[in-house]
């Protein structure tokens, strides 16, 4: 769906010229990336046009030396223009203009990082949680297109989806009630048995659902999983979009800190030394969220203090205004860090790793053995997107 092919009239086979894997890469045609190529033409120079709709992109595959690449961080920045052009949405129940809780963040880990082990039992939470109850309808937050043939994902379990042009919504018995009984509506096109049950559905691609209009009802989750993205850019809900009477005056709570040397070694704080790590336990809350609700936080960094001079400004080397490369997982939460339906939530950010303008993850330390002789103040801030910081000073001495 997302390659460009070759066929010709003097092989058998079909050539896939570029990546099959969707997203933005620029340069060389092997690796090159598309996002849902949906019109091809080629010029009077023999050169192959395409039009590379979620990147927002005219392209062209040509023999001709090119001495400029477009960087990844320069479309990302075109497509959330066109993800954020309404930044006003509605809830997705009734009535729309009451307020709601949120029970998951953007960014937050789910599943769990263990020690020496490798982060495939973890990943990132792309969007936000909004409760509600078993068989309460569903409505789209805002206005919706339909541009994939596979618009419906996962049928009849509890990761039932439906993704549009901007967004995806999780979690949602599609089209029809806490029954199964499907609503009066031709555009959800449900394949049926012998009995009458539905079995499948398809939404014909460049169907439209105007803000406001039933989507479906909740299934035994209980809430509504709300993603917003297009191509690979996914972006925080909460950052970019208002929801109604949803406000935050809580802070942040710190919970510990932690120091860890190169190698994970732990460190006391009283003995700072060599490559330095640190790592915040810590976790956020809104005013609607039950007492043992634990929610992500928005960013989280540090600062170097000497003198009451700052020597080394990370004060938001975490955050999560886009969604993170999936396989950075590990460079984002420290062992010990867990989030899920089971099981005691708990976020170990790793302060010292940084999420660079590029999207990746570069790992960091401070050097505490190149610093001169004296004392020093660690200033630690994590924040939500409300504005509400949390600050936690520590105090140590090089010799």
């Amino acid at each position: 769906e997302n390659s460009i092919r070759k066929m010709s009239p003097n092989s058998a086979f079909i050539e896939t010229l570029t990546s099959t894997e969707m997203g933005f890469k620029d340069g060389d045609i092997k690796t090159a990336k598309f996002s849902r190529p949906s019109a091809i033409l080629i010029d009077k120079n023999n050169d192959l046009i395409i039009s590379d709709s979620d990147n927002a992109l005219v392209r062209a595959i040509t023999s001709h030396e090119i001495n400029q690449e477009i960087p990844r961080k320069t479309i990302e920045s075109s497509l959330l223009q066109t993800l954020i052009e309404d930044k006003n949405l509605r809830w997705c129940y009734q009535p729309s203009d009451r307020l709601r809780d949120i029970a998951g963040t953007f960014g937050e880990i789910r599943g769990q990082i263990k020690q020496d082990a490798s982060d495939e039992s973890a990943w990132f939470h792309n969007g936000i949680d909004i409760p509600g109850y078993y068989g309460e309808k569903a409505y789209f937050v805002k206005k919706e297109k339909i541009l994939s043939p596979k618009a419906v994902s996962n049928f009849a379990t509890l990761r039932e989806s439906l993704k549009t042009s901007h967004s995806t919504y999780i979690h949602v018995k599609l089209g029809r009630d806490a029954n199964d009984k499907p609503f009066m509506d031709e555009r959800f096109e449900f394949m049926l048995d012998e009995n009458g049950k539905p079995t499948d559905l398809r939404i014909t691609r460049g169907t439209v659902f105007d803000e406001g209009e039933l989507i479906g009802s909740l299934n035994e989750m209980n809430h509504v999983h709300l993603s917003v993205g297009k191509s690979y850019v996914t972006i925080n809900p909460l950052k970019f979009f208002t929801f109604p009477k949803l406000t935050d005056t809580v802070p942040p709570i710190i919970e510990k800190v932690f120091f860890f040397d190169e190698s994970w070694n732990p460190i006391k704080q009283s003995d700072l030394r060599g490559k330095l790590r640190i790592v915040v336990s810590a976790f956020d809350k809104i005013d609607t969220n039950p007492e043992r609700r634990k929610l992500g936080i928005y960013f989280a960094g540090y600062q170097l203090i000497r003198n009451q001079i700052v020597l080394i400004d990370r004060s938001r080397n975490i955050v999560f205004d886009t969604l993170p490369p999936a396989n950075t997982v590990g460079l984002i939460y420290a062992p010990g860090s867990q989030s899920g339906a089971e099981g005691e939530t708990k976020f170990n950010y790793i302060i010292t790793n940084e999420i660079g303008n590029d999207g990746k993850v570069n790992e960091g330390f401070i050097n505490v053995d190149s610093l001169e002789n004296g004392s020093y103040t660690l200033r630690i801030q994590v924040g939500d997107v409300f504005g509400n910081v949390t600050l936690k000073e520590i105090r140590f001495l090089k010799k």
